[in-house]
């Protein structure tokens, strides 16, 4: 085709291009002749590309339905950052047989196979064009694809699945599923899902399946959500399920998942050890325990007379009802009794204020249709109520000097997490440190405001970490991890997220460096250790900084009475002298710093010791990368002690380090 490159190259007729892409895309190709052909077309047709005939342009495309073709089209477009690329990719992307093409040039090849994943899922497509595509469009574009490919079973696009999910914590699931979730594509999730692993369905439950339930599942349409989870079998890990269901507040979800378990007297047992253990009492907040109560006494309805019986007078039963009624909290004694007087059908009949009520929720009829349309419609005031209040802002007319200065310098400090998010996603910032540093001070700020950090946490974590130094700020790397860190610190629970992120995301050795090191110095903050470099702003919303007009302040009143007291007594007994004062007394106490970790410590340490057991599959690190993550799991460790599992957690480092002799700490 030497020939035909001369004719690309010096601007051909629409004809000449007709009839060379022809004879490209009809033919197979050698590996050289396709890469000098797809970067042809890429530096000398593609600029005149939309003056073309709608034919001549599909047959280009056809053309580029490859890894080698698309990874080529993104290596132009980073280089030259010309608008043509993109268009040209937008239009690739509208066509829903895409993926299958790319997936069928690969011929089975496993390298070229992982390229294809890295490229539409592993979010090297996405992350090329900075921004310039939408998220919710590209996840919509690709989750289409997707359903092109299930249509043709000698495709198999399982692995696909949860690598898409991660893209955007938030939204992906909420498009992805969406697309499924109707009479014509329904089938092709079950599909998907029966061929995952294990561990993949276990994923894909934990991480958005559950969660895009817990949106919509309501009192009314439980038998509908119920429908939807029998297609989704979880047998071989329903002890795994129910704990995991044990600690979501939706009791809705709660009921429609526990009437799919199998083995409810099992489940009931493994679950009831948790719930009782001390330490678990100890640890864990209130929130955590009810929402494990409202579990167990959910089991119970699905009991008979005996199996509760026999319950009331095993061990197992006893010890865990003996540490909630000894326990000297209220709450927690309470919980305790509740169980006890389930189990015995009222046997055991103690006053309990404010018991939970938990009626059995009838079984669906399994030969019934499916109607997807109960997910939407009934959708909870709740949800709207709390995006009303994410959207209200307050303005203190204190800080206006401040607003029109920020105005000037054109970077507005922002009150919910929410704005900050599009912060960083504005093409039009011109400063990324100045951001990390505000989202620092907002996230620990915001500490107290628990629904608004929980909802964002994972589309905020991701952002940062993503974060590149595009305009080569000196101590960006710095103050992003200060921001990260931050994150976990005031929500720990997105240390779940921020592991997925390391071992499935698509970043660079620095990218992931710097997410190890966020969880140590994390732990470490957590335990009540302080770490110099780490900033702890401990700001006040301008509100709390009002002054009262109407009152003295109470601790001015106070000290004018403590005053008044002092001198009455002086003039009655006379003013004492000291004559010696203990160094003891005068010696500065320093405050105990609460050990916030204990309870956290096997989120941290577990998932990161089986990352390295399992071989950490995220590509090819050198000796630098695994110094590291061995110094994060001994930080871990160290911050961990003590907790009620640190036995079992050093037993298993000190496993790790003997079999990585060859890298030395």
């Amino acid at each position: 085709m030497n020939d035909d490159f001369s004719v690309l190259k010096s601007e051909p007729s629409a004809e000449e291009i007709d009839r060379i892409v022809t004879e490209f895309i009809s033919k197979e190709n050698a590996l050289p002749t396709k890469l000098q052909f797809i970067n042809t077309i890429l530096q000398h047709i593609l600029p005149i590309y939309q003056s073309l005939k709608t034919t001549i342009r599909l047959k280009i495309r056809r053309a580029f339905h490859s890894s080698i073709g698309i990874s080529n089209l993104l290596k132009f477009y980073s280089l030259t950052k010309n608008e043509i690329y993109l268009k040209f990719m937008k239009d690739l992307l509208l066509d829903q047989t895409l993926l299958v093409s790319v997936i069928d040039a690969a011929k089975g090849n496993k390298t070229e196979l992982g390229q294809v994943r890295s490229l539409f899922v592993g979010s090297k497509i996405f992350q090329t064009f900075e921004g310039k595509l939408e998220i919710e469009r590209y996840l919509d574009l690709v989750t289409k694809q997707l359903i092109e490919a299930c249509k043709d079973d000698k495709f198999e696009v399982s692995e696909f699945v949860n690598q898409l999910l991660s893209l955007h914590p938030i939204d992906a699931k909420f498009v992805f599923l969406n697309q499924f979730f109707n009479d014509n594509y329904f089938n092709y999730l079950v599909q998907l899902y029966s061929r995952m692993t294990q561990v993949q369905k276990k994923q894909f439950l934990w991480r958005s399946f559950f969660p895009y339930l817990d949106r919509y599942v309501h009192n009314n349409n439980i038998d509908t959500v119920t429908k939807i989870l029998k297609h989704f079998v979880f047998t071989d890990f329903e002890d795994q399920v129910v704990k995991h269901i044990a600690e979501s507040k939706n009791i809705n979800l709660q009921q429609a998942i526990s009437l799919l378990v199998k083995d409810h007297k099992t489940a009931f047992k493994n679950l009831l050890k948790i719930w009782g253990n001390e330490q678990f009492i100890k640890d864990h907040p209130s929130e955590l325990q009810e929402a494990n109560t409202k579990e167990l006494l959910i089991l119970i309805n699905y009991m008979d007379t005996q199996t509760k019986g026999n319950f009331s007078k095993d061990r197992t039963f006893l010890d865990a009802i003996t540490s909630r009624i000894s326990s000297n909290d209220n709450f927690n004694r309470g919980l305790g009794m509740m169980v006890a007087k389930k189990i015995t059908n009222g046997e055991i009949n103690f006053d309990i204020v404010d018991e939970i009520i938990i009626e059995p929720v009838s079984r669906p009829n399994s030969s019934s249709k499916i109607d997807f349309t109960d997910l939407i419609l009934g959708e909870p005031l709740q949800n709207l109520s709390l995006n009303t209040h994410k959207e209200t802002k307050v303005m203190d007319s204190d800080d206006e000097s401040d607003i029109e200065e920020d105005q000037e310098n054109g970077n507005i400090d922002t009150l919910f997490l929410k704005d900050l998010i599009k912060k960083f996603n504005d093409d039009k910032i011109s400063s990324i440190t100045k951001l990390l540093a505000h989202t620092t001070k907002l996230v620990r700020q915001k500490a107290t405001f628990k629904i608004e950090i929980e909802f964002y946490s994972e589309e905020l974590i991701s952002v940062l970490i993503g974060l590149i130094n595009k305009f080569d700020e000196s101590n960006f790397e710095d103050l992003k991890l200060n921001a990260i860190v931050s994150v976990i610190v005031v929500n720990p629970k997105i240390v779940s997220h921020t592991m997925n992120l390391l071992f499935t995301g698509d970043y660079s050795f620095q990218q992931r460096m710097i997410i190890l090191s966020s969880i140590s110095l994390a732990a470490r903050e957590l335990r009540g250790i302080d770490d110099d470099f780490i900033d702890k702003p401990t700001y006040d919303f301008p509100t709390r900084k009002i002054e009262q007009r109407h009152q003295p302040k109470i601790e001015e009143v106070q000290r004018a009475k403590i005053e008044e007291i002092k001198n009455d007594s002086d003039e009655l007994i006379g003013e004492g002298t000291v004559k010696r004062i203990s160094k003891k007394l005068t010696a500065t106490k320093e405050a105990e710093k609460p050990n916030n970790f204990a309870r956290l410590a096997p989120k941290f340490f577990y998932p990161l010791a089986n990352g390295w057991i399992q071989g950490i599959n995220v590509g090819t690190f050198n000796e630098m990368f695994m110094k590291h993550y061995l110094q994060t799991l001994e930080l871990v460790v160290k911050a961990a002690y003590p907790c009620h599992e640190f036995d079992d957690m050093f037993a298993l480092y000190n496993e790790i380090l003997e079999n990585s002799q060859s890298i030395l700490i």
